[in-house]
């Protein structure tokens, strides 16, 4: 049954980043654990809201209809899985068109589209064209076939071999370009293991050592940025790269991409620190079974306060900030970086911001 809640928030709670920057402002959410959606909308007039999914295109859903002229949410239970794209339109006839961030995948982790961000020139980053994830083993079937819909051709895995080997991909949505590489990723597990048994396990240490990570993540994953930037620019085709977690080299990579599309550094941070919001510890240490053998590792890292926890699963600003300190380190400004460390041309460039923008 579809579920509609309406209620007024405290205005001084809402957040701009997801709203469409036009005279009608609107934003979807979806909630991971109840499947909610929340609309927020800013308007002048009232306004009426329909629904669509992509698995029906076809069938439109009134979600509600002359809904109050001022900010306004209301809570909406979707009557089946599917992506739906939401169109406000208010009394007069203007209309904005929004969809949650989030995916509504039962074993997704962390899949999201980069849709909607604005950039300094005043385009918008196009929805459906970019898709960013953790691993993508869990996905039911049920997931597949509304992953079909979107049409994802290219899928980019920026995982290292064993990774790949402990949760494989089935992919199930079409015949695709899955771009791997033949490589181990470089993780100093002995210095995490020394602070800890060391007993320095505070949430400001983990943080410190997470952001010393960073640089070194940057480094070896330069060719896979770069490969990545190669086909964006060729192939105009909607497109997810992923790692594990879908935090940080997805994260590193989701910052370059929407930095070289012109995309503000305070809403690229913004969508980084996101993953935080959407992720748990169990996403990544799984829930404790006392018939099995836990990893060793994860099972050093359960032991950790919650805090550390917290901060070891987390986006802190620090991290991204890092890496960006490293690629200015290395060429003096990130654009810089973006063109000769990842050999993205000026051509490229402008070709990505045809393919991706409107």
């Amino acid at each position: 049954m579809k579920q509609l809640n309406i209620f007024m928030p405290l205005v001084a709670g809402l957040t701009t980043l997801s709203f469409n920057a036009i005279a009608l402002d609107v934003r979807a959410e979806l909630d991971r654990d109840s499947r909610l959606y929340t609309l927020s909308w800013h308007a002048e007039k009232p306004v009426s809201i329909v629904a669509s999914g992509e698995l029906n295109s076809s069938t439109s859903i009134v979600v509600g209809e002359q809904l109050g002229n001022t900010i306004k949410t209301i809570e909406w239970q979707a009557p089946k899985q599917d992506r739906y794209t939401f169109t406000f339109t208010e009394q007069d006839g203007e209309q904005a068109v929004t969809r949650s961030r989030l995916l509504n995948l039962e074993g997704g982790r962390n899949f999201r589209d980069l849709g909607g961000y604005e950039t300094r020139e005043g385009k918008t980053v196009k929805w459906g064209k970019l898709y960013r994830s953790g691993a993508l083993h869990n996905l039911k079937a049920q997931d597949y076939a509304l992953l079909e819909e979107l049409a994802i051709q290219t899928v980019v895995d920026f995982r290292g071999n064993s990774e790949r080997d402990n949760e494989q991909t089935q992919w199930q949505a079409g015949d695709i370009n899955h771009m791997t590489w033949d490589y181990q990723l470089e993780f100093d597990g002995a210095a995490f293991k020394e602070m800890i048994m060391a007993g320095r396990v505070s949430e400001q240490d983990m943080e410190h050592a997470m952001a010393s990570m960073y640089p070194g993540l940057l480094n070896q994953q330069k060719p896979h940025y770069k490969a990545m930037f190669a086909e964006l620019a060729s192939n105009d085709t909607p497109l997810l790269f992923h790692c594990t977690a879908g935090k940080d080299r997805t994260g590193v990579a989701a910052a370059l991409i929407l930095h070289a599309l012109g995309v503000e550094k305070e809403v690229i941070m913004a969508d980084y620190v996101l993953s935080e919001q959407i992720l748990r510890p169990e996403d990544l240490m799984g829930k404790q079974d006392a018939s099995k053998e836990q990893d060793p590792a994860m099972a050093m890292f359960a032991r950790l306060p919650k805090p550390a926890i917290g901060a070891l699963m987390g986006t802190r600003e620090s991290y991204l900030n890092a890496a960006f300190d490293e690629m200015i380190a290395q060429s003096g400004s990130i654009d810089a970086f973006i063109r000769e460390e990842l050999g993205v041309s000026d051509a490229q460039i402008q070709q990505l911001k045809t393919n991706l923008l409107y």
